[in-house]
């Protein structure tokens, strides 16, 4: 009896008790529990250590040899010491030579990585050296830093029915010339046909470029007839922003066109253009016979890089364009500095022209925001010799073509 009424009493004891909770997490004590017993199974795996067998031998091997060289005669002890000594030289200065470190005393030691860094060009040219060594079954649509050699030439081209411009990119590496060379033969480097495109007609208009003045003048013959119709006044201005933009030049001088007191087609009688800075675009695809294009939007329009992205989506069946970036891919942007992040986890094949395309267009995008470089978060980490383990330099032109 006694003992049942101490069972009851402690019953009610305990009920009368703080509730306790455990509130570690339990995936944390269970990995602690792994890693618990993979310690254990360690220890047990473990041997003795074997090595007093051996080290006895070595012992009695260095006896030996103390003894026999000291019974040697000084003479040839003191040949074998100088063959010893250059052999110890000669394997020093190969080492030396293998590890690019200096034998000469006195002299800086150079380390791998200061050997690395003077080997190593910038990311421009590690991402142009990436693409110019894949396969060319896929197209590129943008360009980066050339070597001293080549020239860079700025262009635009209009597409068939003239609605908007075209950036192009004409790429010499022949050699550098004048640029004024390539603009007084602008219509010379592109099959309209080809490409699917239309082009100013600059050929009786002379270009002198004056870098330095941040001046462009295009000297018309007499009597010049600016092209019919408004399409090419509408996009006149455009398409010499286009050009000569990157180049820093901020104004476009007609001369002596007013001097025949006609009208400059929509702009009436004006003696010339400030450029307009191409920025805050987003860029699709223009389907070309030849191949696709990468196309800027026709006005400065976005506020912010995120609506210009998700705008590259939609396809543009009037105009013949094409999204850059899968419609039902997912994103999200983020920035550190000057550095855009664009981070998704839809499922695309890396070696595919869709991802190229994609990759190209946000690369472009992100530079005309101001960004220099990209960092994509990818369920891949390359794509068709882009490293996407590192932040990708942002190019500097579009729609390369190679002439000459």
């Amino acid at each position: 009896m006694s003992r049942k009424l101490d069972e009851d009493r402690l019953k009610s004891m305990l009920k009368d008790m703080p509730v306790m909770e455990d509130e570690q997490d339990k995936d944390r004590i269970f990995n602690q529990i792994l890693l618990k017993l993979d310690e254990n199974n360690q220890k047990r795996s473990k041997k003795r250590p074997i090595w007093l067998v051996p080290s006895l031998a070595s012992l009695v091997v260095i006896f030996l040899l103390v003894f026999l060289f000291q019974s040697l005669p000084n003479d040839y002890m003191s040949q074998n010491n100088d063959m010893l000594g250059n052999s110890e030289a000669e394997y020093s200065t190969q080492e030396s030579a293998d590890t690019g470190l200096s034998t000469n005393d006195g002299d800086e030691i150079s380390t791998f990585d200061e050997a690395g860094s003077e080997e190593s060009s910038s990311e421009e040219a590690k991402v142009e050296d990436n693409i110019n060594s894949r396969n060319f079954d896929r197209n590129s649509n943008i360009v980066y830093d050339q070597n001293s050699t080549t020239t860079v030439i700025y262009s635009a081209v209009m597409d068939y029915n003239a609605n908007f411009v075209i950036p192009v990119t004409f790429i010499d590496t022949s050699g550098s010339n004048e640029l004024e060379n390539y603009y007084n033969k602008i219509n010379t480097y592109i099959d309209e046909n080809a490409w699917n495109v239309t082009q100013f007609p600059f050929d009786d208009i002379s270009f002198d470029i004056k870098t330095e003045e941040n001046l462009v003048i295009l000297d018309f013959p007499d009597n010049y007839q600016f092209p019919e119709g408004s399409t090419y006044a509408n996009l006149f201005d455009k398409l010499l922003s286009t050009m000569f933009a990157p180049y820093q030049i901020s104004n476009i001088l007609l001369v002596p066109y007013n001097s025949n007191d006609e009208d400059f087609g929509m702009y009436g009688n004006i003696d010339g253009f400030t450029v307009t800075k191409q920025e805050n675009q987003s860029y699709r695809l223009y389907q070309s016979e030849s191949e696709d294009m990468l196309v800027p939007s026709m006005l400065n329009e976005y506020d912010n890089v995120e609506d210009a992205l998700w705008e590259m989506k939609t396809n543009d069946r009037d105009l013949n364009l094409q999204a850059s970036i899968p419609q039902n891919m997912e994103f999200l942007i983020d920035r550190n500095g000057d550095q855009l992040i664009f981070t998704s986890n839809n499922k695309l094949e890396p070696t595919s022209q869709d991802s190229i395309n994609m990759l190209e267009a946000v690369l472009v995008t992100a530079r005309s925001f101001g960004y220099s470089s990209v960092q994509f978060n990818l369920p891949f980490d390359e794509a068709w010799g882009y490293d996407l383990t590192e932040p990708i330099p942002v190019p500097i032109g579009v729609n390369p073509i190679y002439i000459n």
